[in-house]
């Protein structure tokens, strides 16, 4: 039983990682995240992600001997789906923490303009302005206008620098803001002017994506209730009559229907997430 569950492990591996190796590719630079150090933040989550494949495969192999039940099926198939899912669970999450920081800029965004107009207004540099805004700011807005400033000390252009910052932060009302500042400052003109222009333009896609985002609200929520109703009703069923639901968690054609029901809900939940996204 022993050499047999070695074997059960090695070959585990071994298949998790040659999967890994062929769907996985090693980050190169300006491939991952852009602009400097990306290569090792790459490498990073590439590694961060084969050591949680690796975690979930162990764990998948012990629950699957602690089972009791040596059918090929769950000895393999339990360790590569948790495999699966430990190795697209780090990129979710990273991909979720930089949806938000973006987000939270963009919130900023008609702050940003509307300070930078006033400020210009009351005579003051454009440089001296950005240094106010990225400290009344604050957060990851202040952050990326600091860093902008550094980028602008370290010798680039103004207009270079916000270029830079779009690359980071794309958005369509930052994507404004650059181009209004790149040919006001190259061609002239008044950029205090300009930036309220931008700035009502802002303030009326803002409040459309706040009437937009209260309609589809109500497909969201839908969304989650179908895919929580199977998993309800199972705990339920399996409440009222264990006997009755043994067999799909205690035999390996359950096992199959509940893996072919996981992938239904999963490709059902997204795409009718992706349904009810709309661009702006």
């Amino acid at each position: 039983m022993i050499v047999a569950c070695v074997l059960a492990f090695g070959a585990v591996v071994c298949l998790c990682w040659g999967l890994l190796s062929l769907f996985t590719p090693d980050a190169s630079p300006g491939k991952v995240f852009g602009g400097s150090g990306s290569s090792a933040k790459g490498g990073g989550l590439v590694r961060t992600q084969r050591q949680a494949a690796l975690a979930g495969a162990v764990v998948g192999l012990v629950a699957a001997i602690s089972s009791g039940h040596w059918h090929p099926l769950p000895m393999v198939g339990l360790p590569v789906a948790l495999a699966g899912v430990m190795h697209w669970l780090p990129s979710l999450v990273m991909q979720h923490r930089l949806k938000r920081r973006r987000a939270l800029c963009e919130a900023r965004i008609l702050d940003l303009t509307v300070g930078l107009a006033a400020s210009l207004r009351a005579g003051v540099g454009l440089v001296s302005a950005l240094q106010v805004m990225a400290s009344n700011l604050g957060g990851p807005m202040g952050d990326e206008l600091r860093a902008l400033l550094a980028e602008y000390g370290a010798g680039i252009d103004l207009p270079e620098a916000f270029e830079h910052l779009y690359a980071r932060v794309p958005s369509e009302d930052l994507r404004l803001l650059a181009t209004a500042i790149k040919v006001t400052t190259t061609a002239g003109g008044s950029l205090a002017q300009v930036l309220d222009r931008i700035g009502e333009t802002i303030r009326a896609r803002t409040e459309f994506r706040e009437r937009l985002a209260t309609m589809t609200a109500q497909g969201m929520f839908e969304a989650v209730a179908i895919a929580a109703m199977p998993l309800i009703a199972f705990f339920t069923l399996l409440a009222i009559d264990s006997s009755l639901m043994m067999p799909l968690i205690t035999t390996p054609p359950g096992w199959l229907a509940i893996g072919v029901a996981v992938c239904l809900e999963v490709v059902g939940f997204f795409t009718i997430k992706q349904v009810l996204t709309v661009e702006v």
